[in-house]
């Protein structure tokens, strides 16, 4: 039995613009997701008015790695991220993300 090829990697696009999917943000990721093609599984999620953590979580289970994706307001990420981090500081260092590039 020949042995099983490796599938592709899974990442998980999370677009934390303000803007959600139609600011420069979302251009970017898409620019992302047409690069990976053929060699990795893409998924995106949409923060601004989208799921919240608990919802996302199990995208975020199957993600292998993640790219975040915000603009830039004082200095700092989007509201959006911000509000995506403290629900997501539960699962912080657990298997959720240890071991999975960002």
């Amino acid at each position: 039995m020949k042995p099983m090829p490796p599938r592709p990697p899974r990442i998980l696009l999370l677009n934390a613009s303000l803007a959600g999917a139609s600011g420069n943000t979302a251009v970017l990721l898409a620019r992302i997701r047409t690069a990976l093609r053929g060699k990795a599984a893409v998924e995106t999620a949409v923060l601004a008015g989208g799921p919240d953590f608990a919802a996302l979580r199990p995208q975020l289970e199957a993600a292998d790695a993640f790219v975040f994706g915000t603009g830039t307001h004082w200095d700092s990420w989007s509201s959006e991220l911000q509000r995506f981090l403290e629900a997501a500081t539960a699962a912080e260092a657990t298997s959720l993300w240890l071991g999975k590039p960002a």
